[in-house]
């Protein structure tokens, strides 16, 4: 949760902010589980919801049922290894270059730079 800024106008995170939910039953549980917490620690007067996942298809569709309008985000462990298997995909294509190729693509993601990897 971020309530404040610094300086600069970079969101601060707040203390003693994470919160953890399990459960063993089906994802339908979970996700009334999820939103249940959310509403708990504020969503409803959030100004954003961002819902950060792997990139699981049920994650987003949870997501999607309980946070309508929310913004999406792969973390960013995931999206590499996401981009590590689009690269073992494109091997025959990229051939000798997949080495640099998928260090060139992991370079923009860490600088923010979605387009350049669409575009490659």
């Amino acid at each position: 949760t971020q309530t404040t800024v610094d300086d600069d106008g970079s969101p601060i995170r707040d203390p003693d902010s994470s919160s953890y939910v399990a459960t063993l039953e089906p994802v339908e549980h979970f996700g009334t589980l999820i939103y249940a917490e959310a509403l708990r620690r504020g969503s409803a007067k959030a100004t954003e919801v961002v819902i950060l996942g792997d990139g699981a298809t049920w994650i987003w569709n949870l997501a999607k049922l309980h946070f309508p309008g929310a913004t999406h985000i792969v973390d960013l462990y995931h999206a590499r290894e996401h981009l590590s298997d689009l690269a073992k995909l494109l091997a025959p294509e990229l051939g000798e270059e997949r080495a640099s190729w998928l260090a060139k693509r992991k370079d923009e993601l860490d600088d923010g730079d979605i387009p350049a990897i669409l575009a490659a």
